[in-house]
């Protein structure tokens, strides 16, 4: 086995090191080749006979005197070129060469030899030697425990290790378990035929080498007996399985049953987490599966699985609330075979969605609520991704991954969700069009409220039209945004309308000084505006070309479309606010959107919008509209409560939408404002990710990416 022959060959090798040592410490170099009358002669500068590298490798210079050549530098086994690079590596007589050593990965120290070779003939070597890290072995599953049918089997044990290992079967149980093939970091364990009751047995995994006696882990593996054995269960279809499942609360299935059916979920686009599986069958219904190790996720899009459920967990999900099957191994796949897939469910209008949680679902026809950008919108600089503020983070979707608005023809919608990892999520910008979309339904919690998503496999799954017939009518839009607009005032470029602040009207050109801060001003959306490429390197590094470009000394090359933004949103001098009849606390500002020459055919009415705040920013939102800008309170109507998401914390602007009330269906003139109603920041207290005070400050600042009012056709 590889990893018993791996440690026998360390110890060979670290004896000849010792060897090479020797010859290198007490041999005089002796050739023919060198000048005329002189001794030939090789020597490191310093006497240098050995390199020392830590666990984490690094480069170190050498020079060597010779009168030789022309030589070749080699390390002493060609494999040793994995971790040892020497350059140059050939050359004649005096010389400067670098020996770079990779980093050590494993738990054993590494030695070896560097030669310069002439003719064939070592006349100098060095000795590269390599601290090893801290040993580790672990089980790579998530559980230690691993279920086994009734029939003579196999069950693949993965390991987490960079040691080597023997493995052992403790106690009676070697009677019916033993070793198969196995690699590095896997051992696969053959279990015999059970015609008994049921049995469990324990497999150990023992590191070798001295000072690692208590280095192990072990493994549990139970047999069903046959009144247990998949074989034996009964098939039930997924319908069956969920509908009998108490609501809303976690339940262990107790009946030997399984089920059968089709991966929908794509494992290769990287657009689920990599431990979730999703799988459906001809009932119409799917169910979640969420691996105790991504490891055992190896299942392809389209195939046919037949998995056991007994004793299976099937749980609600802490944080999204939805139904998964927990801890699940690839233990419980007791056959598999290659599919064409199931087709989805189609569905006319996004309210029906509450009955297919888990299930691959056309939605016949929708369009993209804020046709802009790609998939996701968020600044892709990596090193920005780990940022945020925990106690905001309940009131924004994070870093890693943007909710797209779908609206059907009766006003429905729902967000389409993408991850920062989707090998797609770059492959286009959204349709400005009608059609059908085809994702899996799974459950969001986000501040206490749940609600339904959609995940697509691929760009493929995307059906809506890029141009054509819409299902709404947009009455007034502001964006996407360009940077170039609004001097001195922001119209909209659809509808006769203007967006300004209770503070600010006028809007600041494109890299001026007082952009945000005494005027209307510009940021980036870092929504793209034409489509790039994702490229995957061996390692799985993913890279986006082209690259985003935000440089405002190059405006002509910049790629992303802005957001508006403005500040001082509490308490400002020079507010334009009727402030008559307003409590003496209620100093929030105000955006504002004054409409004209309103023209509707009498459909329903949203206000749709991507928004976000500054860190120091306002959190909190009142929706109000009334006939005048200037009326007083009493004369503003309420319609909504809008939570503005921390920028600091999403890296995106948030997709969102209102129903605007009937009554402004006959109105040709009205104003709507989002107006601030607590002082209390996004950021939740927090500045620059550390804690500070709550109220909202002079310099914080939200923003729009886009403004539309749409009408229902």
């Amino acid at each position: 086995m590889k990893f018993k022959t791996d440690f026998a060959e360390r110890l060979r090798r670290a004896a000849s090191m010792l060897a090479v040592l020797a010859v290198a410490l007490g041999s005089a170099a002796c050739s023919d080749d060198g000048g005329v009358g002189e001794e030939p002669y090789v020597y490191f500068a310093d006497g240098t006979e050995l390199l020392s590298y830590t666990i984490a490798g690094g480069s170190k210079s050498l020079e060597m005197y010779c009168n030789q050549g022309p030589w070749v530098i080699e390390t002493a086994y060609p494999e040793d070129e994995e971790w040892i690079d020497v350059w140059p590596n050939e050359g004649s007589r005096d010389a400067r060469f670098k020996i770079t050593v990779s980093a050590n990965t494993g738990a054993y120290s590494r030695t070896s030899s560097v030669n310069v070779v002439v003719g064939g003939r070592i006349i100098k070597s060095i000795v590269v030697s390599q601290a090893g890290g801290e040993a580790r072995l672990a089980l790579d599953m998530g559980s230690d425990n691993m279920n086994a049918s009734a029939s003579k089997t196999q069950v693949t044990v993965s390991l987490d290790t960079n040691v080597g290992w023997l493995p052992e079967v403790l106690g009676d149980a070697a009677g019916w378990l033993s070793f198969g093939d196995a690699t590095e970091t896997s051992q696969v364990v053959e279990v015999a035929a059970n015609d008994g009751a049921e049995r469990s047995g324990t497999v150990r995994f023992q590191a070798i080498g001295t000072g690692f006696e208590n280095l192990y882990v072990d493994v549990h593996i139970n047999q069903f007996d046959m009144e247990h054995d998949p074989y034996n269960g009964v098939h039930k279809t997924i319908r069956e399985i969920v509908e009998s499942l108490p609501a809303g609360v976690s339940t262990t299935i107790g009946e030997n049953v399984w089920v059968e059916g089709y991966v929908t979920s794509d494992p290769a686009k990287l657009n689920f987490e990599a431990n979730r599986m999703f799988i459906q069958d001809e009932s119409g219904r799917g169910m979640q599966f969420e691996f105790a190790s991504a490891r055992d996720n190896v299942y392809a899009l389209g195939e046919k699985l037949r998995i056991h459920l007994y004793n299976a967990d099937l749980v609600i999900d802490e944080v999204t609330r939805g139904r998964k099957v927990a801890s699940f191994t690839s233990g419980a796949v007791f056959d598999r075979s290659t599919g064409e897939g199931i087709e989805p469910v189609v569905l006319d209008y996004i309210e029906n969605l509450d009955m297919y949680e888990n299930t691959l679902v056309t939605l016949r026809s929708v369009e993209f609520s804020i046709p802009m950008g790609t998939y996701v919108n968020i600044d892709e600089r990596t090193n920005l991704k780990a940022q945020g503020n925990p106690s905001a983070l309940p009131y924004c979707d994070g870093t890693h991954f943007y909710g797209h608005l779908l609206c059907d023809a009766r006003g429905n919608t729902v967000k389409l969700y993408s991850r920062d990892t989707f090998l797609d999520r770059v492959a286009a910008v959204m349709p400005n069009g009608c059609g059908p979309v085809t994702g899996i339904v799974s459950k969001y919690t986000k501040n206490g409220v749940t609600q339904n998503i959609l995940t697509l496999r691929s760009h493929a799954d995307n059906g809506v039209a890029a141009d054509g017939e819409r299902l709404t009518n947009t009455l007034v839009r502001f964006g996407p945004l360009t940077g170039y607009e609004g001097v001195p005032q922001l119209l909209s470029s659809v509808g006769t309308a203007q967006l300004k602040s209770s503070t600010y009207e006028r809007v600041a050109a494109l890299g001026s000084s007082d952009s945000g801060s005494n005027a209307l001003g510009w940021s980036y959306s870092y929504a793209r505006r034409e489509p790039a490429e994702v490229t995957v390197s061996s390692t799985g590094v993913q890279s986006v070309y082209p690259v985003i470009n935000n440089s405002a000394s190059t405006p002509t090359l910049i790629n992303i479309f802005f957001c508006v933004e403005s500040q001082k949103f509490w308490n400002a001098t020079g507010s334009t606010i009727n402030r008559e009849g307003m409590g003496a606390d209620d100093l929030g500002e105000a955006w504002i959107v004054n409409v004209d020459d309103f023209r509707c055919s009498g459909g329903d009415l949203a206000l749709v919008f991507s928004a976000a705040s500054s860190q120091t920013g306002p959190m909190y939102f009142d929706l109000e509209w009334a006939d005048d800008e200037n009326a007083p309170i009493a004369q503003w109507h309420k319609f909504g409560e809008h939570i503005n998401p921390d920028w600091y914390t999403c890296l995106q602007c948030q997709q969102f939408t209102y129903p605007l009330p009937a009554e402004l269906k006959t109105r040709t003139k009205f104003t709507i404002r989002m107006r601030v109603s607590k002082n209390l920041r996004a950021g939740v207290g927090m500045t620059n990710g550390k804690e500070s005070g709550v109220d909202v400050l002079s310099g914080g600042s939200p923003r729009f990416g886009y403004l539309a009012i749409t009408e229902l056709k």
